[in-house]
């Protein structure tokens, strides 16, 4: 045999044994997923998507329950997603893989249930080998890294990434997520609630094939201990739901094709205006009165039915029993240690308010050594209860307030529980809304979110005798005076026309708080004071044990190291914050005047001292000064963007004040100082910028204000002229001449 005749049986033994391995791959990939749905088995993009970075050939989302043996329920959820890359940037957006949390795992919850999850990844390339992703190698993401939106989900899990290497246009990813629930029927003392169902249609890029379904055995009541009910709708444009009846199963169905990809639009919410689907399974214990009892709670059993929308009156009864006693050790604890309180601290008080507003800050203090706690922002059943052991020990009369997040849904269209809040509500000439607490939150602060949004008001609910009564009623919002960012700059140039010495105080008021707080506060220089005023006034607290050199040098030692460390890192965050912005040559001081956590220091205000370069160019014997810098970074209205196709929702009213004043060196002053002088103003809002020049000293006052949370999409070119104006203000330069 030839020597080339060998090295051409070589290579084709070669090539065999790749292809066998990689369709081996491809074989392990479809048995550890469980799926061959022929829907996956397009490999190419319709030509009206070929132009597109990358297309979506098909996804699905599919839930699917079997009885498993000792009466106990199985639940599987798979989400599926098969992408075509066509271009570099494609490539280059999966170069790494996102996931949330941690996969291929199984969790056991003792009284309840047990979770397996797992992710499986299959690259195939243009000539069809195919290779499985190696999860082993993933590394946890870090926590200022920005997630593509292709690999965002709602969970605020921690993320993590697996390289996928050697990727190229015309490559294929095809990933399965998989979840399987056991639930241990016996355990369940009355219904057990699989986890929400809420997404859009649309996604990053287009999509040929959707498919969203729920498949339930037909014989699932003959498990006899109990059912499966289901909550399914779709909004803003999906399609509507589809029931199939065959023999063994009912699926309830939505089906899509040719999806456009999501056409990113600043402010807006895509729950609200985005084709969506909601839904919620929950497993009911079967008690007396069976079929009836189920009908009486409108939660008609699968697979006879679904149940599309829900009535003010069943959110009534869910939000009165919501509010009721929870039975939780913290709720019980909390609620007597704010009775305590008032007792020894503020036994003559009557004003509802005001105790009502003590009781909260001593809930919240007692909160701040618990780690757990900083969820009460968002998971408030523990902190009504102490609210409500408050409220009946002192005979306070109060509303409940159930509400819809602006992001999630109007009130009309709330199907789940898990859309709504509960927060009560005390009535005076203002009415006071009380939050859950979390660390920095200051008694009576509506949260944004809920901002002017519908709302239900319930009264009556300890009335035996009478019914509850509910009524519509709107959220109040804040004005745009009220969410004020006050920023006083003092810019100083230096003799060489080089380095700009910067003075700043900052004042933020209202709902911008919420932005600086994890940046701006330290834990230990807000401890003591809560302590003191809100627990107790002569406790001795850990601060001043040290002070008095009670507590042995090592650990004072170690004490003032770690805030040290603590410091230096808020300095580090505010300088990379302002590089955002300027080049920093230093960050040089910082100082926390107020933390904006109470009444009496309702405010963020803080100082700060740097240095920057590169606003100044030489131009002959004068100096360019890039003087609309000054302000930072704005907001810029690409051409693009220009055609607004929804409405505008927007977090909160707000507005931006700069006080600016610019020192030259001795001998300077500025030419054209008016071209920085504007003013735009419509309904929507402004911008505003007067500016003067005395001597070596020029100063300018600016404004710009944001008038509502939300404007209709014709309103839009009014924004945008607004915006426009302050973002050409940040391109204005002018010339510093010798006088």
């Amino acid at each position: 045999m030839t020597k080339t005749k060998i090295t051409f049986l070589l290579l084709f033994n070669f090539s065999l044994l790749h292809a066998v391995y990689a369709q081996s791959d491809k074989a392990e990939y479809l048995k550890l997923i469980g799926d061959k749905d022929p829907a996956f088995d397009i490999h190419a993009a319709p030509k009206a998507m070929d132009k597109e970075s990358a297309v979506i050939l098909a996804e699905k989302q599919t839930y699917t329950s079997t009885r498993v043996i000792s009466n106990d329920l199985t639940w599987r959820y798979q989400k599926r997603r098969k992408i075509l890359l066509l271009d570099k940037a494609a490539v280059e957006e999966f170069s790494y893989f996102y996931f949330q949390g941690e996969t291929n795992k199984r969790t056991s919850y003792p009284n309840s249930h047990e979770e397996f999850d797992s992710l499986q990844i299959l690259i195939t390339k243009p000539n069809g080998t195919s290779k499985l992703v190696d999860l082993t190698k993933a590394v946890k993401v870090e926590k200022d890294i920005s997630i593509p939106s292709i690999f965002r989900g709602s969970a605020s899990e921690y993320y993590q990434k697996v390289a996928i290497p050697d990727l190229e246009p015309g490559d294929i990813i095809d990933y399965c997520i998989l979840e399987k629930y056991l639930i241990w029927i016996a355990l369940i003392p009355t219904k057990f609630e699989f986890p929400p169902i809420l997404y859009t249609l649309d996604n990053t890029y287009p999509t040929v094939k959707h498919k969203f379904s729920i498949e339930i055995p037909n014989n699932i009541k003959a498990m006899g201990t109990g059912y499966l009910a289901l909550y399914l709708n779709t909004y803003n444009g999906a399609p509507a739901i589809k029931k199939e009846v065959k023999e063994n199963t009912t699926s309830f169905l939505v089906e899509a094709n040719d999806l456009p990809k999501d056409e990113y639009e600043r402010w807006s919410y895509p729950l609200r205006t985005s084709p969506t689907v909601k839904g919620k399974v929950i497993y009911i214990r079967e008690r007396p009165g069976k079929d009836k009892e189920i009908i009486k709670k409108m939660i008609p059993p699968i697979p006879f039915d679904i149940k599309q929308t829900v009535s003010a009156d069943e959110i009534k009864a869910w939000a009165i029993q919501t509010s009721q006693y929870n039975t939780d050790y913290y709720a019980a604890t909390y609620g007597s240690y704010a009775l305590g309180y008032l007792k020894k601290y503020h036994s003559k008080e009557t004003d509802p308010v005001a105790i009502a507003k003590a009781a909260y800050y001593r809930i919240r203090t007692g909160t701040l050594y618990e780690g757990w706690s900083t969820n009460w922002r968002t998971n408030n059943v523990n902190f009504l209860s102490a609210m409500k052991i408050v409220f009946d020990a002192k005979k306070i009369k109060y509303s409940i307030i159930a509400v819809v997040p602006r992001k999630i849904s109007s009130l009309d269209d709330v199907l789940l529980t898990d859309e709504i809040d509960i927060l009560f509500k005390l009535d005076g000439p203002k009415p006071v809304y009380i939050y859950n607490v979390y660390r920095h939150a200051a008694f009576g602060e509506i949260l944004h979110g809920h901002e002017g949004n519908d709302a239900y008001e319930i009264t009556n609910f300890d009335n035996k005798k009478i019914p509850a009564s509910i009524k519509k009623i709107k959220i109040p919002m804040t004005s745009a005076s009220e969410n004020v960012s006050v920023h006083t700059f003092a810019y100083t140039i230096d003799e060489e026309f080089e380095k700009i010495n910067v003075d700043c105080e900052e004042t933020i008021k209202g709902i911008a708080k919420d932005d600086y707080y994890n940046d701006l506060l330290i834990f230990s220089e807000y401890e003591d004071y809560d302590i003191k005023r809100f627990e107790d006034p002569n406790r001795v607290t850990y601060a001043e044990k040290l002070a008095n050199k009670k507590i042995k040098e090592p650990l004072a030692k170690k004490n003032a190291a770690e805030y040290k460390e603590e410091t230096d890192a808020r300095k580090e965050g505010r300088k990379k914050s302002i590089e955002g912005d300027f080049q920093v040559e230093s960050y040089d001081d910082f100082t926390l005047v107020q933390d904006g956590r109470t009444e009496d220091k309702i405010d963020i205000v803080f100082k700060e001292k740097y240095k920057i370069t590169g606003l100044l160019k030489k131009a002959g014997n004068n100096y360019l000064f890039e003087a609309g810098k000054l302000i930072g970074g704005q907001v810029e209205i690409k051409e693009k963007e220009m055609d607004r196709k929804v409405d505008i929702y927007m977090d909160n009213a707000r507005s931006f004040v700069y006080n600016i004043t610019v020192n030259l060196p001795e001998g300077y002053t500025v030419k054209d100082a008016a071209k920085l002088n504007i003013n735009v103003t419509n309904e929507t809002g402004s911008f505003k910028a007067v500016t003067k020049v005395t001597d070596n000293v020029m100063t300018i006052e600016i404004s710009k204000v944001y008038n509502h949370n939300f404007e209709k999409k014709e309103n839009w070119p009014k924004m945008v002229a607004f915006l426009d104006a302050c973002y050409d203000f940040t391109q204005t330069k002018v010339l510093i001449v010798k006088k």
